[in-house]
């Protein structure tokens, strides 16, 4: 995070009606468990070395979570608990490289699905991610589901997710890095 920049809502100010989770360095899993108890749809956005990756944007109890991605990836490879260890020994803020021109490019995307959600669309980020790879930007879209064995809530299948309505807006975005 630069110098002088907030990346959190003030204490006085209710929660926010959408947050981006921008980890910095570590896998942290407190922020996104904070805002799912305060039911607030948040979205991930990451670089990992010459990866970016935007999504999923949860829309709590009803789509697919970072939980559930996680489960998801254990199911598929075991050792996938040990590799998220790896990364949460990983170096910390400030110490992993990172490519300017991907984390602006994640940072515009994360942007266009933020503004996509206040404008009462339905992200393409939920129960999805985007990808972007380099050196030449190779972009593809994975899809995920609720995982049966998280306890976020999210039943319906992912099919069902565009039939979601939602409330509208006070225009409070929360960036949490």
């Amino acid at each position: 995070t630069a110098p002088g920049v907030r990346c959190s809502l003030p204490a006085d100010r209710g929660a926010p009606d959408v947050a981006v989770l921008v980890p910095e360095g570590r896998p942290n899993p407190a922020p996104a468990a904070r805002l799912a108890r305060q039911r607030v749809p948040h979205l991930y956005a990451d670089v990992r070395e010459t990866t970016g990756v935007i999504g999923p944007f949860v829309l709590v109890g009803e789509s697919a979570c970072g939980r559930c991605l996680d489960l998801a990836r254990t199911d598929r490879d075991p050792a996938w608990p040990r590799l998220l260890a790896q990364l949460a020994a990983a170096p910390g803020p400030g110490e992993a490289p990172c490519d300017v021109v991907l984390a602006t490019e994640v940072a515009a995307r994360a942007a266009m699905q933020v503004l996509t959600w206040i404008d009462g669309e339905l992200p393409t980020t939920v129960n999805g991610t985007v990808e972007i790879e380099l050196p030449d930007g190779l972009t593809r879209r994975r899809s995920w589901s609720a995982h049966p064995r998280c306890d976020c809530g999210a039943t319906r299948p992912a099919q069902e997710v565009g039939t979601i309505t939602r409330g509208t807006t006070s225009g409070r975005t929360q960036w949490v890095g």
